[in-house]
């Protein structure tokens, strides 16, 4: 093959592969925009692999009540053991980076780490960052309760999204007056409402947020201040929780 016949064949394949790219795009435009589609988790490997390490490291528990703690990667990055020192193995940061409401209650569906007590839930950014709509994303959010509840019946403590900069400020707030109305009506299910303490300072110049969604060391230890206020005036008891100011 003379070299402009290979410069031909190089051009129809350039022009292929171009045509190729445009239909993946406009199909996973397509999906992106689909609001009544459940998100799904982003890095789906990585999904999969934690719920299997999670999955074996609750099949040998430590003695007495237990507080886990489901999220995406806000709550991942959390270094819990530093927060809750006392609670020591009984402490579980469930979450996984990229998750979204439907991979959480996929989890759900597959039980709860033994003597759960309370369940502390945040989640719902990654689902609207990728154009859910707010009103199913609060439905989806109603389900996961529901699910959480049926293990057992602990406490579930729904976390208002916080505000970030990926998503509409209209969206978040729709879906946590959602949560908001969830908790007035039903037993076992708090709302801890973190998007007010947070919202004058959901930008990237933020020193409660390191890119404008995560949370900063000062902002994870507001968040742990907020969250321990409010157990230790829940109805249900941690025996190992310290309540002293």
């Amino acid at each position: 093959m003379d070299q402009n016949a290979r410069r031909q064949l190089a051009s129809q394949c350039f022009c292929l592969l171009a045509v190729l790219a445009t239909m993946l795009g406009v199909i996973s435009c397509g999906r992106a925009t689909d609001r009544s589609e459940a998100p799904q988790p982003l890095y789906p490997g990585l999904h999969r692999d934690m719920t299997h390490c999670y999955a074996a490291l609750d099949r040998n528990p430590a003695p007495g009540s237990r507080l886990v703690f489901l999220g995406d990667s806000i709550t991942d990055r959390m270094q819990i053991e530093e927060f809750w020192p006392e609670g020591g193995r009984r402490v579980l940061n469930r979450s996984i980076g990229g998750e979204t409401v439907a991979g959480a209650l996929s989890r759900v569906a597959q039980g709860l780490p033994a003597k759960t007590t309370v369940v502390i839930v945040m989640l719902g950014i990654n689902d609207l960052a990728q154009g859910a709509d707010p009103v199913r994303t609060g439905e989806r959010l109603v389900d996961l309760v529901t699910a959480i509840r049926h293990q057992g019946e602990p406490l579930v403590v729904i976390e208002s999204v916080l505000p970030a900069t990926v998503a509409p400020a209209p969206a978040i707030v729709a879906v946590n007056e959602r949560l908001a109305r969830l908790a007035a009506i039903t037993d076992g299910v708090e709302f801890l409402d973190l998007h007010g303490p947070f919202d004058d300072h959901a930008d990237v110049e933020s020193p409660l947020f390191s890119d404008g969604v995560h949370l900063s060391q000062p902002g994870c230890r507001l968040r742990y201040q907020l969250e321990r206020e409010f157990l230790s005036a829940c109805p249900v008891e941690l025996d190992w929780l310290d309540t002293a100011p």
